[in-house]
């Protein structure tokens, strides 16, 4: 066991610490309160590689109280300047505030067990320190990763709200993760811990569920929105459905939406409305940036022809960043990404690849930073292909050819793949009508991660 002692530079960059759950947080009860959960999670930011990898705590924390209070200062909470009292109320709760779960044995049995999240606490403050060790007993939450997912430390820090908070934990659980979750209202209610709490839906949707939605749309790395079912007169079910921001499609979907209500509320004519509604919008979440372009290079083209004076990429997107402003998309933005997020205008060749899924405890890594590709059509595959030894047997392309690809389009499609399961999914994609620009996109987007490319 070794005392690892933080310093500045591990609270300054929650944008790179991972916060790491077990799928199993979303059946656990507890309650803390808001400052709490913040150093909970931040503590939990902190558990290396090494106590995954074998399953136990190794390790004891330890703070200067100066670092506790640039802590509470980051999170947000006027309180910081009180920030030994609540320090001392977090170790409290932390101590006392139970984590109840239910376990079902193999015969079906259900028993209930209930764990501290600490072991041992001290808050020292004649020498200025706080010292923190998890309890052994909570690491089928964060050491025994089966199932898991993973969150960077910041979209937990501005989160106002406890709800916000379960309700991501809720919704990121893999088992979850699916473009629709159906929740009946009590069900949604009871693993939130409110079940005795909002009877009137109204109430419920005011003070927890819209608000909850604002916040984890603008902090987290996702977007979230829902739809509600009657049973009888009354809601009874919500559905929500839940978009990565990094996925480029799903994140342009997403914000186009978005804009679109806004600028149709404000009754903005429908030619201005379909200027916007051309960009495409990738988000890097590592460089906490939002690249907005040109869906192709023809949308580009034709917004260049019919506005004079412009004859370059550089003066479109100028005209376009005026319409931002003078329109209020700017604010709109805003509610969608986190408050350092920077614009930046990029060329319609940029596709943003995906990194590997991570599938067992020994992945969980920091992550590694992206490398961008300057990709667009099937002909400059070429320029990232390289297998001069291959030889490719004819037969093999006429599936590919079949669907209207000339066979310099189709060799560069089989090369890239490199194998029959690229190469079946390929067709597959050309029988469902999707693009031929967009097959190089789909192939690398949906097998980079298993390592075919």
């Amino acid at each position: 066991m070794r005392t690892i002692r933080l310093t500045n530079s591990d609270m300054e960059n929650p944008n790179k610490a991972l916060v790491v759950f077990s799928n199993s947080i979303a059946e656990a009860r507890y309650s803390l309160s808001l400052p709490t959960q913040k150093l909970l999670h931040f503590l939990i930011s902190q558990i290396t590689y090494e106590e995954r990898k074998q399953g136990k705590f190794l390790n004891t924390l330890e703070f200067s109280l100066t670092e506790i209070k640039d802590l509470f200062a980051e999170i947000g909470r006027k309180e910081s300047k009180d920030y030994k009292e609540l320090l001392r109320k977090a170790v409290d709760e932390l101590h006392k505030n139970y984590i109840k779960q239910e376990i079902v044995n193999d015969k079906g049995v259900v028993s209930e067990e209930t764990w501290s999240w600490s072991q041992y606490t001290k808050f020292d403050e004649g020498n200025g320190i706080f010292i923190f060790k998890f309890n052994q007993e909570v690491s089928p939450l964060l050491l025994e990763l089966k199932s898991y997912f993973k969150s960077n430390l910041v979209e937990y820090i501005k989160l106002s709200s406890k709800h916000s908070i379960k309700l991501y934990h809720l919704l990121r659980s893999n088992e979850y993760m699916k473009n629709k979750i159906i929740f009946n209202l009590d069900e949604l209610k009871y693993k939130l811990g409110i079940l005795d709490k909002y009877e009137r839906w109204d109430a419920l949707k005011n003070i927890v569920i819209n608000p909850s939605f604002e916040e984890l749309n603008k902090n987290t790395n996702y977007f979230f929105e829902y739809e509600t079912e009657r049973i009888g007169r009354s809601i009874g079910r919500v559905i929500i459905s839940s978009f990565d921001k990094t996925d480029d499609r799903a994140c342009t979907r997403f914000v186009r939406k978005t804009i679109e209500t806004f600028l149709k509320t404000n009754k903005i004519k429908n030619t201005t409305r379909d200027i916007f509604n051309s960009l495409s919008f990738s988000f890097n979440k590592e460089k906490e940036t939002l690249y907005i372009r040109f869906k192709d290079r023809k949308t580009l083209d034709d917004f260049i022809s019919s506005q004079k004076g412009v004859s370059t990429e550089a003066q479109a997107y100028e005209i376009i960043d005026k319409g931002f402003v003078t329109y209020g998309i700017d604010n709109v933005l805003k509610t969608l990404f986190r408050d350092q997020t920077q614009y930046k205008y990029s060329s319609v060749n940029y596709i943003k690849p995906v990194k590997k899924k991570q599938t067992s405890k020994e992945n969980i890594k920091p992550e590694e930073e992206e490398t961008y590709l300057d990709m667009h059509t099937l002909d400059e595959l070429e320029k990232y292909v390289n297998q001069p030894d291959v030889k490719i047997n004819q037969e093999d392309l006429k599936p590919i050819k079949g669907f209207g690809l000339t066979s310099s389009q189709a060799e560069k499609v089989f090369l890239a793949e490199g194998n029959k399961k690229i190469k079946d999914r390929a067709i597959e994609l050309l029988k469902n009508g999707t693009s031929k620009l967009d097959i190089p996109t789909e192939l690398i987007k949906e097998y980079q991660n298993e390592n075919i490319l």
